[in-house]
C-alpha cells in the first residue's frame, strides 16, 4: 500500500517539476532573443530610420518619417544619403578599405586558430612553438 502511494507522489512531483521546467525552459530560451532585439535590432532600426530621413537644421536634425498635414498623410523618406555615399569616392574607398581589413583579419585569425583548435593538432605543434 505504501509503495503505490509513494509511487503516485513521485509521479505527481515529477509531473509538477516537468511543467515548471517547461515554463523555465521557455524563459531560458527567450532571454537571449529579448536581449538581441533590445540591444541590436531596435538600435539598428533607429539608425536605418535616421539614414533614410530627410535632413534639416534643428533638434533632431531630421524630419519625422511620417507626418499628418492639411493635405493628408505624407512620408518623408529619401535614399539620397545612400546615393551620396556610393557616388563619392572618399566614402566608397573607406568602405572598401573596411571590408579589406575585415577580410584580412578574419583570414589571419582562421590561419592561426584553426590548426590549433581544429582537427590538425600535429601541424600546429610542428609549426608554432609555445
Amino acid at each position: 500500500m505504501t509503495r503505490s502511494y509513494v509511487r503516485g507522489a513521485k509521479t505527481l512531483f515529477f509531473s509538477l517539476m516537468t511543467n515548471f521546467l517547461k515554463k523555465q525552459n521557455f524563459w531560458f530560451v527567450f532571454t537571449p532573443y529579448f536581449w538581441l532585439v533590445l540591444f541590436f535590432f531596435i538600435p539598428l532600426a533607429l539608425i536605418f530610420k535616421i539614414s533614410i530621413s530627410v535632413s534639416e537644421w534643428g533638434m533632431p536634425p531630421y524630419r519625422d518619417m511620417f507626418a499628418f498635414t492639411e493635405e493628408g498623410f505624407s512620408i518623408n523618406a529619401t535614399l539620397s544619403n545612400y546615393a551620396f555615399i556610393f557616388s563619392d569616392s572618399f566614402y566608397l574607398r573607406s568602405y572598401l578599405n573596411s571590408l579589406t581589413l575585415a577580410f584580412t583579419s578574419t583570414l589571419i585569425c582562421l590561419l592561426i586558430g584553426y590548426p590549433r583548435f581544429g582537427n590538425n593538432q600535429y601541424y600546429f605543434d610542428k609549426v608554432w612553438i609555445y
